[in-house]
């Protein structure tokens, strides 16, 4: 795993720097959240279809989930599987809301607009 060490060591400044509690659910979170809301709003504003859009931003956060499970042994940290699910839920909490907040703003607001006298 040598080849990999200096991106671990990378991934490990970065994960130091973000974290602000001490078991790091808030964290896993709200990156769920954002990757999750990101993607989907990405894949929706490229294809306009809202299942697919949402199934992709929330296939996307439980894979990175997976990813940084999986890899935190090599960068000090421990595996957990509560960090796991946080994600998840995170992501999709943030593709489903995204999701869902264009529904609210799709449509345009018209006022009834009447024509001046002539």
């Amino acid at each position: 795993m040598e080849f990999f060490d200096p991106v671990f060591k990378l991934i490990q400044r970065f994960d130091s720097f973000i974290t602000f509690t001490d078991n790091g659910y808030l964290e896993h979170f709200l990156v769920g959240l954002l990757i999750g809301g990101i993607v989907s709003a990405k894949v929706y504003k490229k294809i306009r279809k809202k299942v697919i859009s949402f199934v992709t931003g929330c296939i996307l956060a439980i894979l990175v989930g997976l990813f940084k499970e999986f890899i935190d042994p090599f960068i000090g940290g421990d595996r957990d599987v509560g960090d796991f699910i946080y994600t998840v839920i995170g992501g999709l909490i943030g593709a489903f809301v995204l999701i869902f907040m264009r529904n609210l703003f799709a449509t345009p607001i018209r006022c009834n607009q009447s024509k001046p006298p002539k």
